[in-house]
């Protein structure tokens, strides 16, 4: 049987922990319910924990251009990165962190083109 060895790079696992710490305060679902994920963080909340993370990261104010949405709109975290850096392996890192932090179960992953979408299905 062979295995194989996952490479685990620095700016990968801070890409995960900042996409979790954004949720910050939320409580862990219990296994029994059966709903959607929920996340019922203020904005204050949320943009205590955007700042936190931009503080850590050394992005200024101006970098981060963080705009409190309209009412009843929700509140998009995209992670972008580079070609060639571990973004499926980063997406996959973080919705199993999500599950294990907030016991998330649903996610949406976009990718720009067919030909990505064919390379992780």
């Amino acid at each position: 049987m062979s295995t194989f060895q996952l490479e685990s790079l620095p700016y990968q696992t801070d890409a995960v922990e900042a996409v979790v710490r954004v949720f910050e305060g939320t409580p862990k679902a219990a296994a029994y319910e059966q709903v959607g994920n929920q996340c019922q963080l203020s904005w204050d909340q949320y943009s205590a924990n955007l700042k936190a993370i931009d503080q850590r990261h050394r992005i200024s104010d101006e970098q981060s251009n963080l705009t409190e949405p309209e009412d009843d709109q929700p509140i998009d975290v995209c992670v972008e990165m580079e070609t060639g850096t571990g973004k499926t392996l980063v997406y996959l890192r973080t919705i199993h962190r999500l599950h294990a932090a907030y016991g998330w179960t649903k996610f949406i992953v976009v990718v720009p083109t067919i030909a990505i979408r064919a390379g992780v299905t």
